[in-house]
């Protein structure tokens, strides 16, 4: 392959920092625009009637990041946004997703962990079914890691 041919047919490096520059702006822009449209919630109120500031309100994980796109957030994106480029976006788009890909890889690392511990005492102490207990164990951890992953 001669240079010119390598040339066209790969991207440079400064072709794709400046597509990954893109990609951040562009996702910080519709973050905003999908937290100014579905963060419009009706103000609670307490025993007494009073309203109550949604500063002091408690607000669950799923209310203050939402993890996929819902009607109004799709709708919001599509008026900011009429070329429909966010395609592949929506970990960077919805911080919801990236809190759970985060605890779900800290789960998964730290069942890991206590599993190649238990492995590793196993065979300290000469036990004979060190095969078999490090299948068991691979197996549950694939299963921790399908719970974890399930969202």
């Amino acid at each position: 392959m001669t240079s010119e041919e390598r040339n066209s047919a790969w991207y440079t490096r400064k072709e794709m920092i400046q597509m990954k520059e893109e990609a951040k702006i562009l996702a910080r822009s519709l973050r905003v625009v999908v937290s100014k449209k579905t963060s419009s919630t009706p103000p609670r109120s307490g025993d007494d009637g009073t309203q109550i500031p949604p500063t002091n309100s408690k607000r669950t994980l799923m209310e203050k990041y939402p993890l996929d796109f819902t009607a109004s957030s799709s709708a919001a994106i599509k008026e900011e946004n009429a070329n429909g480029n966010y395609r592949g976006l929506e970990l960077s788009i919805f911080l919801g997703r990236q809190i759970k890909k985060y605890f779900a890889t800290r789960k998964i690392l730290e069942y890991q962990r206590k599993c190649k511990l238990m492995i590793a005492i196993a065979e300290k102490n000469g036990n004979p079914n060190i095969q078999f207990l490090t299948e068991a164990l691979s197996k549950k951890l694939g299963f921790v890691s399908a719970k974890y992953s399930r969202w």
